[in-house]
């Protein structure tokens, strides 16, 4: 049984210092291994498939340069047909700056951390000035209400003279 490509050709994708070679569909029988080249020379075997991919975790000190992947000479690679065996080669050029890339370094580790408690802190406080609203909105409605019973039982003193109405006599008929 011949190898298989899930995409129309291999090839290199780069996350930090992983790098990932495929996407094989099926190594075929006898399986293919992907020969991995990475720039300081050294020839790197793979018979490992993570979900069709042949991964290669590399040092963070690795310098830049070309990252190939490509089938080896096994006799397994000669169930490959001539005119698909460019399809099973794949190369990657990288700078340095992108294999010392980290995005959990310290700076940003700590720029998260503060951002979250800052929202935190914030969130607090808004629950706090809620709550002190409320309190202070029963305690008026409170007052404003002992102030109106307290007006109803006890009004207040006009201040002046009370003037006393006449009173009504009743006429006799005669």
């Amino acid at each position: 049984e011949p190898p298989s490509l899930k995409s129309s050709k291999l090839s290199i994708s780069q996350n930090l210092s992983t790098f990932t070679c495929g996407t094989v569909d099926s190594p075929g029988i006898p399986p293919v291994t992907l020969v991995w080249e990475v720039p300081y020379g050294t020839v790197i075997l793979s018979k490992t498939y993570v979900h069709g991919n042949s991964e290669l975790l590399t040092m963070r000190n690795f310098s830049g340069g070309v990252y190939s992947c490509e089938v080896d000479d096994s006799p397994a690679a000669e169930c490959i047909p001539p005119y698909e065996r460019s399809l099973w080669k794949a190369q990657l050029r990288t700078d340095v700056q992108s294999l010392e890339k980290d995005p959990y370094d310290l700076t940003r580790i700590v720029a998260i951390v503060c951002g979250v408690v800052l929202l935190v802190v914030h969130i607090i406080a808004m629950v706090e000035i809620s709550r002190n609203k409320k309190t202070k909105a029963q305690s008026m409605e409170l007052e404003m209400r002992q102030s109106w019973r307290s007006s109803i039982i006890h009004p207040p003193d006009s201040g002046g003279d009370v003037v006393d109405q006449p009173k009504r006599v009743a006429s006799t008929a005669l």
